[in-house]
């Protein structure tokens, strides 16, 4: 029975339905983690780590200070019901075994890539022509009509990140697990490609040409180096010319500096309230690390960066393949509502202890 609930919890956590009264991944999670309680309270086996410490705690924080802060409701509940999807999944897993979490992970990634299969198939077969863009080429501007009507989220940079996610958790699965995933990371590539969103592709190209470098040879990693050159050159040539949300992005990172020099000490230590940033510095914080710093303060900020290196540290650097991904593309735009990729880093965590403990035992055996 735990393991069906399990299951519901991480394949849909990223099944969002932004016009629906409730999405999906709210119901599953409700019922889930609900029908997990129950289990965890009956077979008494609540495992306690330093992880999971860490994130209680955080919970416990954001709770007191977003209250007292005054952050909107939805927001806030959002940022802390994804820290509790790393809870949950974590001590769930402890009734799975490694191929159970393995097989869990394909049905998150096969579900969740027939799920943006729709999304693109909905948002290219109904471009949005509130905004004008007939003035501009496809590539300079035009292409927005393809970006903000997606059914899942408000805008495809959220499923643009969303996949970067799943294309790196696929990338790990395959490099370090052998498991065979060709098909889907082609699949998640074209998905990615058809978001539009600029951050994405720069994100998916950059990281996975960093992670080849494991296996090439110094010449070709020279190349790859200089094509990684060129490529982020034209980027950002591209941005000044002609993308006046490429600028704005910049943009965003005057008005954090000014926020530091010109907030009082409790928005710079507590933040200004999840959500509200908007209310502070004229525009919304879109960059992932600087929302932390102006929502939740310094403090709040601190505790990201320390529960997100601890989840590294644990997970012996792997939780890097899809942490450094998302936080590149995360400097344009990422949302609070994240479940999806703690359920990763909660995955990868176990299956990390799963490796360590036959790693241990070859070496016994070998000595014996």
């Amino acid at each position: 029975m735990i393991k069906i609930f399990l299951n519901l919890l991480v394949v849909f956590s990223g099944f969002y339905i932004q016009k629906a009264t409730v999405s999906p991944v709210y119901i599953t999670f409700v019922i889930g983690s609900y029908m997990l309680f129950l289990l965890f309270i009956y077979k008494s086996s609540f495992k306690n780590d330093k992880l999971v410490n860490i994130a209680f705690f955080g919970i416990t924080y954001f709770l007191i200070t977003q209250i007292y802060v005054k952050g909107e409701i939805n927001t806030t509940g959002n940022v802390i019901i994804s820290i509790l999807y790393f809870i949950i999944v974590i001590q769930g897993l402890h009734f799975f075994n490694y191929a159970d979490t393995v097989s869990m992970s394909r049905r998150f990634i096969n579900f969740s890539i027939a799920i943006l299969i729709l999304e693109c198939i909905y948002r290219m077969n109904n471009p949005e022509y509130y905004f004008n863009y007939k003035d501009f080429s496809f590539w300079e501007q035009g292409f927005y009509i393809y970006k903000i009507n997606s059914f899942m989220f408000q805008d495809s940079n959220f499923v643009g990140i969303f996949i970067i996610s799943l294309f790196f958790f696929t990338v790990y699965l395959k490099t370090c697990h052998n498991q065979k995933f060709n098909i889907q990371l082609i699949l998640l590539a074209i998905l990615c490609f058809f978001t539009f969103s600029r951050a994405a592709w720069i994100s998916l190209v950059f990281c996975y040409i960093i992670i080849l470098f494991k296996n090439k040879r110094l010449y070709m990693k020279k190349v790859l180096i200089f094509s990684c050159m060129v490529l982020g050159s034209i980027f950002l040539f591209y941005i000044v010319k002609i993308d006046s949300s490429g600028l704005s992005k910049l943009k965003i990172f005057q008005l954090a500096f000014k926020f530091l020099k010109t907030g009082s000490y409790k928005h710079i230590l507590l933040g200004v309230g999840f959500g509200r940033a908007k209310e502070y510095i004229g525009i919304g914080a879109h960059n992932f690390i600087i929302t932390y710093l102006i929502e939740s303060g310094i403090i709040g900020l601190l505790f990201i960066v320390i529960f997100w290196s601890y989840i590294n540290v644990k997970t012996k650097y792997k939780a890097s393949y899809v942490m450094f991904p998302f936080l590149i593309c995360g400097m344009s735009l990422a949302g609070h509502a994240i479940p999806y990729l703690y359920c990763i880093y909660a995955i990868i965590f176990t299956l990390e202890k799963y490796n360590a403990y036959s790693n241990y035992h070859k070496e016994v055996h070998k000595h014996e």
